[in-house]
């Protein structure tokens, strides 16, 4: 998580005011009480305390619902079409065929929430896919409008700006655009029922669904389907045609009474109602598709890719089956590392944690478990962060929770989070469950740039016009303005393009710029082009920075190197520190994806610019750099731009010159009538020999051969 300086300035925020923050619990806890967040007949447990979130969380965590997005969707079109893939799933044939119906709309599943473990240094682990009458938008909901007017937030609130994401109207509008794929028909105005069993579901959050469709003007009634009737090819619910069904009855139930509800059936089967969601959705509901992911023979049609996510994201499943002695035995010697789940159960029914029990009592559940109706997972580390505890003795202290992130999406898109969290092995009504709701903070860590550069007062930046520098100016030039100067070197081993285009944009912005003449290839031992060259460039071209900075009055000289730069072969780096030059992005920990993701957000036009190095980066170490050279280099590049392709880079080997190409370009190169117009124009530009590099454009390819 990307978050937790949040979490600890609300700590420190409690902990000076215990008494006074226990007073305002119990005022929160008194309008929880008094809400529609109800589990089971009675308020949600919660904690005062929010779930933070920062924007760079939030693109990882749709990342990776994507990404299985993606791979469930194979999974499921492969289950329609493939009937030996369908033994797999070993479902009854009542369900199965139910399965296979087309619910009419090209939507799987409609709603899911895709409930993971997220912690520290990429790990996430999913440990459950509710896509069958998934719930808890109105906890999100209830607790985050209370919580955020408590004294605590609103004290946070002064320096940061949080938001939510909306559950109800943005499901109102996948309900109505699925309905219109499924009609054929815009401009209509569906009845709607909302369609459970009586005693099952959330009736509260039921109630707050018909509240929103009822604004939006439908007509929505909540059901049981048993109460449905289907005649002269219409479904009823009395005397009212019903067109739409919300349906929150899991399949599972609705296989279990399928006797009772056969109007209901019918009318799904002969497209007279359009049920959101249709009951393809068990196909991953169910907890047997975390086995059968893992079973890379039965999923061969998935990409090499797309089994190394599984494996990385899918704790390791397979069916519980005692004839399979082998796993036996492991389970039951090796307990803490496993978990028995059953195929289809919810709020944590039938779990078993074998670090919960003693090996007796562990035997005797493994004992009375039928063969094939449980899974067997890998136990997941479950990530735990400080959380706020305020019990019956005004007793306020903080204490470790796990926490488990629920991502909702609809028809496939992102669309919020449900955070709960607990102090045992399962985080659920059968161990413990708290409701914390999500306080996401969309610039955090571009906050914290604003605040450091701000302390500097002044800044002269070396500007290239490249993604980091273009970043560290735009922000630079909001929070300092005037007090900023960028400084660009011109010289023989810059890209005129990249030049003219630095230029370009400073002015746009309006930014005070002073344009330095600077050539390398005069600073003693640089043409020689040993392994350390940028260490003497840098010094050089900072040394004459600094006598800017200090002719202007100004303290701090700053580069555009960012995290990343410290993975690679770098001397400059060791140059600038030795100066005391700042690298604001380097020193707060900016990766180059997330440069890019904030200059994306700012309406940079750099914000997807291939990375560029200066030229003598394509002249291999101890062959001498000369301008000619560069300007051949500079020439061959230009050209590879201006014919439409982006990442290249073209290396200068005497009389050969090496292309480097990304993925996205390398197809470019299968025009024969193309290679041959490279080939001329580049011993135009002075080479003799032109080739194509197989390993395609990788940063800092000529460091490979460097031993440090």
């Amino acid at each position: 998580m990307y978050s937790k300086k949040l979490f600890e300035i609300y700590k420190s925020k409690i902990i000076k005011e215990p008494d006074l923050y226990y007073s305002d619990y119990l005022k929160v806890k008194d309008k929880v009480d008094k809400s529609s967040a109800i589990y089971n007949g009675k308020p949600v447990k919660f904690l005062y305390q929010p779930m933070f979130f920062i924007d760079k969380d939030i693109e990882i965590l749709k990342s990776v619902t994507n990404t299985l997005k993606v791979i469930l969707d194979k999974v499921i079109e492969r289950f329609i079409i493939d009937k030996d893939f369908r033994k797999c799933f070993n479902f009854p044939k009542t369900m199965e065929d139910l399965i296979l119906e087309d619910p009419g709309y090209g939507i799987d599943y409609p709603m899911a929430r895709f409930d993971l473990f997220y912690g520290d240094g990429g790990y996430i682990k999913f440990c459950e896919l509710n896509a069958d009458g998934s719930s808890s938008m109105n906890e999100q909901r209830v607790l985050y409008d209370i919580l955020s007017k408590s004294l605590a937030v609103k004290e946070l609130n002064s320096e940061y700006k949080f938001f939510d994401f909306e559950l109800f109207d943005s499901w109102i509008d996948v309900l109505i655009e699925n309905y219109e794929k499924f009609s054929g028909t815009k401009d209509s105005s569906p009845n709607i029922a909302i369609a459970d069993f009586e005693g099952e579901g959330i009736i509260s959050e039921f109630g707050v669904f018909k509240e929103y469709i009822s604004r939006r003007g439908y007509n929505v009634i909540i059901c049981s389907p048993k109460e449905l009737e289907y005649k002269n090819k219409k479904l009823y619910y009395g005397d009212t045609v019903i067109d739409l069904i919300y349906r929150r009855a899991t399949t599972v139930r609705i296989v279990d009474n399928y006797e009772h509800i056969k109007d209901f059936i019918k009318a799904y089967k002969e497209k007279a109602v359009c049920v959101v969601g249709g009951m393809r959705s068990q196909i991953i509901h169910n907890k047997i598709i975390f086995s059968v992911l893992h079973d890379k023979q039965s999923v061969n049609f998935l990409t090499e890719k797309e089994h190394e996510f599984i494996k990385n994201h899918i704790p390791y499943t397979c069916i519980f089956e005692k004839r399979n002695k082998v796993l036996m035995e492991e389970v039951c010697k090796q307990k803490n590392k496993y978990v028995l789940k059953p195929f289809d159960e919810y709020s944590g029914k039938g779990v078993y944690m074998g670090a919960d029990f003693d090996e007796k009592t562990w035997i005797e559940i493994i004992d009375s478990i039928e063969d094939k109706t449980y899974i067997v997972q890998e136990f997941c580390e479950i990530p735990a962060i400080d959380m706020l505890t305020i019990n019956g003795n005004k007793e306020v202290y903080f204490e470790k929770y796990g926490y488990l992130v629920g991502v909702f999406m609809y028809n496939g898109q992102f669309k919020g989070l449900y955070t709960r969290v607990g102090r045992k092995n399962i985080i659920a009504a059968t161990g413990e469950s708290l409701t914390v709701p999500n306080f996401i903070l969309t610039e955090q860590k571009l906050n914290d740039l604003k605040e450091y550069l701000k302390n500097l007062g002044g800044l002269v930046l070396a500007y290239s016009g490249g993604v980091d520098s273009t970043f560290l100016l735009k922000v630079a030039h909001e929070v300092i303005g005037d007090k900023l100067i960028a400084v660009t070197a011109k010289s023989s081993i810059h890209s005129k393009r990249e030049f003219k285009e630095a230029v370009g944009y400073i002015n746009g912005i309006g930014a005070k710029h002073i344009v330095l003449d600077f050539e390398e290839t005069d600073i003693e031992g640089f043409s020689k082009n040993p392994i350390d060259r940028c260490y003497y460039c840098k010094k050089e071209l900072f040394k004459k920075i600094i006598s800017i900075a200090q002719g202007n009055n100004i303290k701090y000289v700053a580069d555009g190197s960012n995290y990343d730069d410290l993975r690679d072969y770098r001397p400059g780096i060791k140059a600038v520190e030795e100066l005391n030059v700042v690298s604001p992005l380097r020193h707060l920990q900016f990766t180059k994806e997330d440069i890019r993701y904030f200059s994306k957000k700012l309406g940079l036009p750099t914000w997807d610019k291939p990375a560029f190095a200066c030229l003598a980066s394509r002249i291999p170490y101890g062959d001498e750099i000369t301008k000619e050279k560069l300007d051949m280099i500079d020439k061959a590049e230009q050209y590879l731009i201006d014919i439409g392709f982006k990442q290249i880079r073209v290396r200068h080997h005497g009389d050969i010159g090496r292309i480097e190409l990304g993925d996205k370009d390398f197809t470019g190169f299968s025009d024969k009538e193309l290679m041959k117009r490279v080939a001329v124009k580049f011993k135009d530009f002075g080479f003799k020999y032109v080739c194509i590099d197989l390993e395609g454009y990788r940063t800092g390819s000529m460091n490979e051969v460097v031993v440090i």
